[in-house]
């Protein structure tokens, strides 16, 4: 934990911010899911440069079905990156790459 301005017992409102949390993972999470974005972006263009020459007959089929599954692979990467991210608390677009999250106070039900 980087700070925290509690004391114990204190009382706590919802979404007030609990501690702030450094962790060089952070950086990797978030350098992890840019690179994914990226391939993704080249992986989206490849099959509809596929789709095209398939379409034309100038490429064979598997060529299709292989950029098919790289793209699929490639969203379900990010998928799942970026739901570790947002777990995180953490920025998952094109923001300056941060090592801390904010933790704050859950909604309380009763």
């Amino acid at each position: 934990m980087e700070s925290t301005s509690l004391l114990q017992g204190t009382r706590v409102r919802k979404g007030q911010v609990l501690a702030v949390i450094r962790n060089p993972e952070f950086i990797q999470l978030q350098q992890s899911y840019l690179e994914t974005q990226s391939q993704l972006t080249y992986a989206r263009a490849e099959l509809a440069r596929q789709r095209e020459l398939v379409k034309e007959e100038v490429a064979p089929a598997k060529n299709l079905q292989r950029a098919q599954a790289e793209y699929g692979a490639l969203q379900a990467q990010a998928a799942g990156q970026l739901a570790r991210l947002r777990l995180a608390g953490l920025p998952a677009g094109r923001r300056p790459i941060v090592s801390t999250a904010t933790l704050r106070a859950p909604r309380m039900r009763l």
